[in-house]
Order: structure tokens, then C-alpha cells, then sequence
């Protein structure tokens, strides 16, 4: 067996050796071999020695080898019957390919250079290499003449453009009686290098730059081309398009002739300071001592550089000053505005001073003095300036010209100015005579305003996202309920800046609403019961300190809780930050929400239904601090500390400011307030806008689902569901009564009431199903009763209403998951029904096989006849029933067999009954089996015994 196996092994190695070298004659290549083939083009070749052949410049693939005349192709490989670069070896490899390698010539020769002349053509041939290297690098060498040239006019192009570029050296300095705020300590003037580009050098610099990327891309495309002869031939003809592209110089001549204009440039120029008896008129810009032109501000225009000669490389600007006539006195009056309700646009409102006597009435003719003005963007009312040349008490009114504007409320308040004119009490010689004014309200009070506003409970809350209640109501958000006590802030309800109509906004970061709290300060608001325009509540000391206190503040009456208080006042913030000699500060303290705002940013922040809390700003250092009036103990504050961290490029400008100060008491019980601040006032005016009211079409949306029921049908109202409003977090306090109930109807639909809204805003509601007060719970957490297990699931239901233009609301509603009860009925274990199901698979059949032999005898004949008849019946049993009563009357015998009857022939009772114990037994038949199954065992054993001896 071995030899055999060892034979047919030597025969098939004999067979594959002898196909491989037909293969390797006729030039069959296996595929390893063409693999090696291919490789040797990118590697390089290495002989017997090891040393590869980069130094005697022969190039790696078929080169041809003249010593042996043979092409050396593949890599070296002793395993190529073929010979292919094995033929320079020694031994035994050499005899043994001795008739391959005088095939070689002829075979490669005709085969793999005739037939692959395309491979050849890569430059690995020398002969014809060499010619296409020598004519590459020609190429090249002009390719990078042509590149060198290019390189060349765009070094003249770029000295061309420079020619584009005007630089001037700018010299500032001060006339009499004034200095330079910037001007170095012991230096006369500033000196600033401006450098000018016109608008046509631009697009010369870009038409060259576009030309030096195509030198550099012709000569990338020469170092590409010298690997192929096609290449190099197309990359010659690049250099018509470097030719062209030095073309663009006589373009860039034609361009460099337009200078005509220059770019507006930003200088950074110089400030311009007065001295005690001068003050600042203009600049004027220089040049050989002749104005080129002036200007209130600093600016160096297109205009002034075309009227300078072109050689012009130095100017000089003047800051000019003139002597003040001290022997009078100026004063500008200015008032400040506010809107509310809409955004204020500049010269929307417009105002009148006039001069009265003493008593306020207005004075006519010579001496009298009348004026009006605009606002400005920012409400600042600014009049022309008043000259006086005569101390003296002066008095002026001013009031707002009612425009009549739609939805505006304006303003009807008028303000008496007094301007008091005085020597000055330094100067010697009573020459010089100073101004200053004083505004006062209605005659009398400080120019403070104070609006207070009274709400009814329900209707304030109504579709509003921020509430009004005793502060304990768990239905409601944690911003809306008292915090504890002691405990703190709630900071962050508010956004930190107003909107556009100058009221705060919720937060939706903390809140997740956005609403604007506009409708508290609205006449016109369901809930807002009352309300007072011009609340008198601020006392002064006389020293421009003003204050109010209480720690029992109902405005509007002894436990009149829930309302809401807006202080607004104009004020300017001195440079030194100081009023009266001492800081300006605003301090607050008491409850509940406090938001206080400057210029509309948001800077004291003591929201929330808590105690007593206070807070103050400096408007000197910026420091905000907040403190507990009752214990001390300052509450955790996660806003800002400084104003520096909303007004980054300061505050302190001796400009006009705003203030307001919103207050609300809005958790019943007690109620503290006390504000206080020592603010250079200005007289402001406060117009209400109030958008046109219209009818609110009010939006109608019902919530519906859907309840299945496993196990059986489903009965009408047989279930009900539960429907709850609450808060943003979807939380049911345990005292919580449902907004609506339903039932299912017989499909398993429901539907709950349908809900109105009239208050665009978010709702938020849960579903969930009604569980019976007996059911038994299971310990998966679901419950049970009457064989029902309840679906426990909760249901978020999000309600958005909005308004369009026409005040029409509409509802849109989004849930956390469809709105859907499954419940499963399992039937309780009952006795089964004996009637045998014949498709169940539980029931077993038993089939019994009855003979009934009948013996006849003929007494005409004398002879007997016995004849059998054979009836089979089947009995379906049920496994685990009860036993199958006997339909008969009399009890069957054990073991007897009952015989069918038939409609042939009837039987007389008793007379076909076999008194045979137990089935039929054929002794015959059986004794058939046990014989044939005796010899098959003997059989098997008889073989088993054969197969041991042999």
C-alpha cells in the first residue's frame, strides 16, 4: 500500500515538473512570476555580490546586458525554470538552463521587445533612454529659463506696484491754549506714518500673482515631463504660454498709469485737550503752511490727499483753540425720555423749554426764550445751549409736544428747570460767572418716576408662566414657589438684559419659557385690577440722597397682597464716579423678586418668593454686594459682582444713564421694602406704548387615546383615564386633582373635554390610567383586578399655543409617546368541558378491534355455519378528565367487550356480548412473530461468529 501511494506521489511531482517546463519554453509565466516580473520595475536590481546597480548608471527593468547578451528581466529567483536573469550564475543552475539561455534571445527579443515595445518605452532602455533623459532635461533646463524670466518681470512687476503705494508721515500737534492728551512728556508733536494703496494696485498685484503661479506651474509640469518623451515635447510648448504671460507686464504698465483714487483708511490720530480758559474749535490739515482743509473731527479723506502735490510725503495736522469769554456763563439743558412697550427710534418725540417767572408762567416777547429739540436713539434730549452775562436765579418748563401717535401714551408731566448763575467764587477780580440747573417734577418733586400695579390672583396667572400665589402651591414650577426659610435666592428667572420693549423676560434656560413679563404693566391686562401712573413714594434730604423704607408694604392697603412696583429715573454717572462728595451707590433690600437694570443690563439680581434679602451697587469701585439684613448671613450669589462684567468698556463717562427697578410681591404674608441712592438726576419722561388692542380669537384643542385589552373583548366604559396639568418637570403632587377624567368607548377610544385657551404660552399635562382601589399589587410594580393586569404607563402631553398677526391662537400638541393603555385579561383555572376536542392535541385515541363469531344452525340440513364479524371502534380520552360515564344503563362487565350494533340485524340483549376477559388474542398470529424474530437473532449471531474467524 505504501509503495503504491509513494509511486502515484512520484508520478504526479514528475508530471507538474515536466508541465512546468514546457510552460517555461513556450513562455507560460505562472503567476508568481509575472508578480516578479512586475516588481522589478520599481526595485531595484542586485547581483550575486549584493551590491545594487545605482552607481554604474544602468537603469533597473529589462536592461540589456552586453556582456552576456542576454535581457535580464525578472528578479532573481533560483526557482525560475524559465532562466530569466539567472543566466550570469555559476553551478548547476547555469548547466541545467543552458537550453533556455540560447532561447533567450530570440524569445525575448521578439516577445518582450516587439510585443511589449510599450513597456521598453518607459526610459529603462539606454540606448533610446539616454536620447529622451538628454532631451527631458532640455526641456527642463528651458522650462526653467522661461520660469526665470517670468520670476524676473514679476520682481519688476512688484517694483511697478510699489509705485501704487503712497506713504506719508502724519504730524499732530496743539495750538494755544491746548495740548495732546496721547503727546509723550517732553515732546511737541505725534508723529503717525499712514500708508495709502490706490484701488487699481490692487488689481495689478492680483493679475501678477496669477502670472508668477503659472511660472511655477509650467516648471512643475518640465520636472513631470522629463519621464516621458510626449511630455517633454508638450511641456516645450509651455514656454509660449511663460512667453505670454511676460505679457502682462505692458498690462501692469497700463494699470500702474491709473492712480486716480486710494482707499478710506482709518488713522489713529490724536485727542485734543483744553485748557481752563481754552477750548477746542477743530483740526486743520497742512501742508507748506497752507490749509488743505478742516474738520471737527480727524479724518483723512480721498479729497485732501488729491489736493496734495504728488510728491507729498509729510502733513500736519492742527488742533486749534480759542479763548473762552469768561465773563459769561453757558448751560445746556437736557431731559432724557423712556418707552415702553416698543423699541425707541431716533427724533420720534419732540419736546419744548420756554422761560417763565417764579410762578411757572411762561414769559413772552424780548425776554422770553423758547426752543424745542428731538430725542435721540438712546431717549437723550439734548436743547441748544443758553448764554447768560448776568447772576442770576433763571426759570425755565419744559414739556413733551404731544404727537398723538397711535398706541402712544405720552407723558403730560413738565419739569421746572431753575438755573442758577453765580461769580465764581475763585476768581478775584468777579469776571467769571458760572451755571448750574436743577430739574424738579411738577415744581416740587424729584425727577423720579414710580409706577405701581395691582393683581388679582387668577386671572394674573392665566396663561402666564409666571405666578402669583401664597408661594406653597406644589403645582407649580420651583420659581414660583417659596424657596424656604432662610434659604436663599432664585436667581436667573429673568434674562440679563430687557427686550425691546423695555421689559424683563423669562429666562428659558431656567424657566423654559421666554415670555415677556410686558403684560404686568398693562391697564388693559386681565388681573391687573389697578393701577398708579405717578405713585409718589421717594424723600430727599435735600443733599441728593433719596430714600423710601417700610416693613409693611401694601400700597394699595393693609394685606393687599400680590403687586408689582417700577421705579425709572435718568441720572448721569460722573467720571469720578461720586455725587455730593461721596460714591453714587444704589442699595435695596426686602422681598420678594428685586430686579435691578442700568442702561437695560441686568446688575442686581434678588429674584424669586424669599425673605428679606438685600443688595447694592457702587457705581465708583462697581462692586455689587448682597447681604441679610437679618442675620448677616449674605446669600449665595451666582451672578455678577462687578459692573465691569457687563459694561467692559466702562461706565463712569459723565454721560446720561437709565435706571429701573422692578419689584414684585408676588408670595402673600409679609412684605418688605427699602431703596435708597444718591444720583445726579435728570429730568426724564415716560411714554407708554400700548399695541393696538384686538379681539383674541381664543385656540380649542382636545387630547384623545387609545386603550387595548388581551385576553377578551373590550367593554364600553369599562376603564377610565385621568388627565392632570402641571408643571414644565411633569411632576403630580400627591394632592393633585385632575383637570379632566374619560372612559373608553367599545373601539377603545377616548377622548377628554375640550380644553380653550386665551393666553399664547406652554401647557403642560399628564395621562394616565385610573387604577381601582382594590386591584392587588404585583411585585413587578403593575397591578391587578378581576383577573385584570393594569398598563401603569405615564403619559407627557405638551400643549404650545401661539398668536399670529390677527390675534388668532392655535394649539399644537406633542407628546413623550403615543397616548396608549395596554391591559391583559388572564381567565381565572376552571374544570375543562369533557367533550373530547378531536384537534387537541391533549386528547388520546384508543382503538378497539371486537370479533363476534355467530353460530346458525339449519334444521333442514342438520349443519351448523359459524361466521365472525370484526367491528373497530375508537375512544377519544381526555389526559387528566374525568372518567367518561357509561351511557348504557346496565354497567358494562370489566374486561368485556361491547359489540356495535348494527341496523342488518337486530340482537337480543346478552346474546353477541363475549365474555372474554381482557383484548382479543390471536395465538396464532404471535406466535408467527416470536418465531421470525428468534431466527433473526440467530442469523446475527451466526455472522458475528464468521467475522471473528476470518
Amino acid at each position: 500500500m505504501k509503495s503504491k501511494t509513494l509511486k502515484h506521489l512520484f508520478a504526479g511531482a514528475l508530471a507538474a515538473t515536466v508541465l512546468f517546463q514546457v510552460m517555461g519554453k513556450y513562455g507560460i509565466t505562472t503567476h508568481a512570476e509575472m508578480g516578479a516580473d512586475q516588481q522589478i520595475a520599481e526595485e531595484q536590481t542586485i547581483d550575486e555580490n549584493g551590491d545594487d546597480n545605482t552607481d554604474d548608471g544602468t537603469v533597473t527593468g529589462n536592461t540589456d546586458n552586453s556582456d552576456t547578451g542576454n535581457v535580464t528581466g525578472a528578479a532573481e529567483d533560483d526557482t525560475n525554470p524559465d532562466g530569466d536573469g539567472n543566466d550570469l550564475l555559476t553551478g548547476d543552475n547555469a548547466d541545467s538552463n543552458s537550453d533556455i539561455a540560447d532561447n533567450n534571445e530570440t524569445d525575448i527579443t521578439e516577445n518582450d521587445i516587439t510585443e511589449n515595445e510599450e513597456a521598453q518605452n518607459d526610459g529603462t532602455d539606454i540606448s533610446n533612454g539616454t536620447g529622451d533623459l538628454e532631451e527631458s532635461l532640455d526641456d527642463e533646463t528651458k522650462s526653467l529659463e522661461s520660469g526665470t524670466d517670468s520670476s524676473l518681470e514679476a520682481d519688476a512687476n512688484k517694483e511697478q506696484n510699489e509705485s501704487d503705494t503712497k506713504t506719508i508721515t502724519v504730524y499732530y500737534m496743539a495750538g494755544e491754549g491746548g495740548s495732546l492728551a496721547d503727546l509723550p512728556e517732553g515732546e511737541t508733536y505725534i508723529e503717525e506714518v499712514v500708508t495709502l494703496e490706490s484701488d487699481a494696485s490692487e488689481d495689478v498685484v492680483a493679475d501678477d500673482v496669477v502670472s508668477d503661479d503659472a511660472a511655477t506651474d509650467d516648471t512643475a509640469e518640465g520636472e513631470a515631463a522629463t519621464d516621458d518623451t510626449e511630455e517633454n515635447e508638450a511641456a516645450t510648448d509651455d514656454t509660449e504660454e511663460n512667453d505670454a504671460a511676460t505679457d502682462n507686464t505692458e498690462e501692469n504698465d497700463a494699470a500702474t498709469d491709473d492712480t486716480a483714487s486710494y482707499e478710506e483708511v482709518e488713522i489713529a490720530g490724536a485727542t485734543a485737550v483744553s485748557s481752563d480758559d481754552y477750548e477746542f474749535v477743530n483740526w486743520t490739515l497742512e501742508y507748506d503752511d497752507t490749509i488743505v482743509s478742516s474738520s471737527e473731527t480727524l479724518t483723512l479723506s480721498v479729497s485732501d490727499l488729491e489736493a496734495l502735490p504728488e510728491d507729498t510725503t509729510e502733513v500736519t495736522y492742527l488742533a486749534n483753540f480759542k479763548l473762552v469769554d469768561n465773563s459769561v456763563a453757558k448751560y445746556t439743558p437736557e431731559v432724557h425720555m423712556f418707552l415702553s412697550g416698543k423699541e425707541l427710534q431716533a427724533g420720534e418725540f419732540d419736546f419744548e423749554i420756554y422761560k417763565t417767572n417764579e410762578s411757572g408762567d411762561r414769559i413772552e416777547g424780548e425776554d422770553g426764550y423758547t426752543a424745542t429739540a428731538q430725542n435721540d436713539a438712546d431717549g437723550n434730549v439734548k436743547f441748544p445751549t443758553i448764554t447768560y452775562d448776568t447772576a442770576g436765579h433763571y426759570y425755565y418748563k419744559i414739556v413733551q409736544i404731544n404727537g398723538h401717535k397711535e398706541g402712544v401714551t405720552y407723558d403730560d408731566t413738565f419739569y421746572s428747570l431753575r438755573v442758577y448763575v453765580n461769580n465764581d467764587s475763585q476768581d478775584e477780580n468777579k469776571t467769571v460767572l458760572n451755571a448750574n440747573g436743577a430739574y424738579y417734577k411738577n415744581t416740587s418733586a424729584s425727577p423720579i418716576t414710580v409706577r405701581i400695579y395691582d393683581y388679582d390672583e387668577d386671572p394674573i396667572n392665566e396663561g402666564h408662566d409666571l405666578k402669583f400665589s401664597n408661594g406653597g402651591q406644589n403645582k407649580y414650577k420651583a420659581f414660583n414657589r417659596y424657596v424656604g426659610k432662610q434659604n436663599g435666592l432664585y436667581q436667573s428667572i429673568v434674562a440679563s438684559s430687557l427686550g425691546e420693549d423695555g421689559y424683563p423676560y423669562l429666562n428659558s434656560d431656567k424657566t423654559g419659557s421666554s415670555e415677556s413679563l410686558s403684560y404686568l404693566f398693562n391697564p388693559t391686562t386681565n388681573g391687573v385690577v389697578s393701577n398708579d401712573e405717578d405713585y409718589y413714594l421717594y424723600e430727599t434730604d435735600g443733599k441728593g440722597t433719596y430714600s423710601y423704607s417700610s416693613d409693611n408694604f401694601f400700597p394699595f392697603g393693609d394685606k393687599d397682597y400680590l403687586f408689582g412696583l417700577v421705579t425709572q429715573t435718568a441720572f448721569i454717572i460722573p467720571e469720578d464716579g461720586q455725587a455730593g462728595g461721596k460714591d453714587m451707590t444704589y442699595t435695596f433690600s426686602g422681598d420678594d423678586d428685586v430686579w435691578v437694570y442700568v442702561d437695560g443690563k441686568l446688575v442686581i439680581d434678588l429674584g424669586g418668593i424669599h425673605d428679606a434679602y438685600g443688595a447694592s451697587v457702587n457705581f465708583n469701585t462697581g462692586a455689587i454686594i448682597y447681604d441679610n439684613p437679618a442675620s448677616g448671613a449674605a446669600p449665595s450669589n451666582s451672578y455678577i459682582s462687578n459692573l465691569s462684567e457687563v459694561f467692559t468698556d466702562g461706565w463712569k463717562d459723565g454721560e446720561i444713564h437709565d435706571i429701573k427697578i422692578f419689584y414684585f410681591e408676588r408670595g402673600k404674608y409679609l412684605s418688605n421694602f427699602s431703596s435708597t441712592f444718591n444720583f445726579d438726576l435728570v429730568a426724564n419722561f415716560n411714554n407708554l406704548y400700548v399695541e393696538e388692542q384686538k379681539e383674541v380669537v381664543p385656540a380649542k384643542t382636545t387630547i384623545t387615546g387609545n386603550k387595548t385589552l388581551t385576553g377578551r373583548d373590550l367593554a364600553e366604559g369599562e376603564f377610565t383615564f385621568l388627565l392632570y396639568e402641571t408643571g414644565e418637570d411633569f411632576v403630580i403632587s400627591d394632592d393633585a386633582a385632575y383637570l379632566y377624567t374619560t372612559t373608553n368607548k367599545a373601539d377603545g377610544s377616548f377622548t377628554f373635554d375640550e380644553i380653550e385657551y386665551k393666553e399664547e404660552g406652554t401647557y403642560y399635562y399628564v395621562v394616565k390610567e385610573q387604577i381601582p382601589a382594590d386591584a392587588t399589587l404585583n411585585s413587578d410594580g403593575t397591578y391587578t383586578y378581576n383577573n385584570v393586569t393594569y398598563d401603569t404607563s405615564v403619559i407627557n402631553v405638551t400643549v404650545t399655543v401661539t398668536k399670529d398677526s390677527d390675534y388668532n391662537l392655535s394649539a399644537s400638541v406633542t407628546t413623550s409617546s403615543d397616548i396608549k393603555f395596554t391591559n391583559t385579561y388572564v381567565p381565572p383555572v376552571v374544570p375543562e368541558d369533557p367533550t373530547p376536542d378531536p384537534e387537541d392535541p391533549t386528547t388520546t385515541t384508543t382503538t378497539t378491534t371486537t370479533t363476534t363469531t355467530t353460530t346458525t344452525t339449519d334444521t333442514t340440513t342438520d349443519t351448523t355455519t359459524t361466521s365472525e364479524t370484526t367491528s373497530t371502534s375508537e375512544t377519544q380520552t381526555v389526559i387528566g378528565a374525568s372518567p367518561v360515564p357509561m351511557v348504557d344503563d346496565d354497567p358494562e362487565v370489566l374486561g368485556a367487550t361491547r359489540i356495535a350494533m348494527t341496523d342488518e340485524e337486530e340482537q337480543v340483549l346478552g346474546e353477541s356480548r363475549d365474555y372474554k376477559t381482557g383484548d382479543d388474542f390471536s395465538l396464532a398470529k404471535n406466535l408467527i412473530v416470536i418465531i421470525a424474530a428468534i431466527a433473526s437473532i440467530g442469523v446475527i449471531v451466526v455472522m458475528t461468529k464468521k467475522r471473528r474467524v476470518h
